[in-house]
């Protein structure tokens, strides 16, 4: 899974298996940007080409967009935590 964007309402993500529409889906924020992992519901998925994975081999690859719901206060602190370490890289 590859994170695409982020915001305080839901996030876009990259992904090759394909997601059911309004499944629960939980994100493992990475890490570097404070490792929170939210829950969301899959609102829109679909096909997004192909994507290299070995020399020579590629899959289907998808992207999916999520809406957060039901955050905890400690999951939405993560998410605005996040959302400041992207900010502060973005103005660099």
């Amino acid at each position: 899974m590859r994170l695409l964007d982020l915001g305080f309402g839901g996030a876009c993500i990259e992904h090759i298996h394909p997601l059911p529409d309004w499944h629960l889906y939980y994100l493992d924020v990475p890490p570097a940007l404070g490792g929170a992992r939210l829950q969301g519901e899959v609102v829109w998925s679909q096909g997004a080409g192909r994507t290299e994975v070995a020399e020579g081999k590629s899959v289907v690859c998808y992207r999916s967009g999520l809406r957060f719901t039901l955050l905890s206060a400690q999951q939405q602190a993560g998410l605005a935590a996040a959302l400041e370490i992207l900010k502060a890289a973005q103005g660099r």
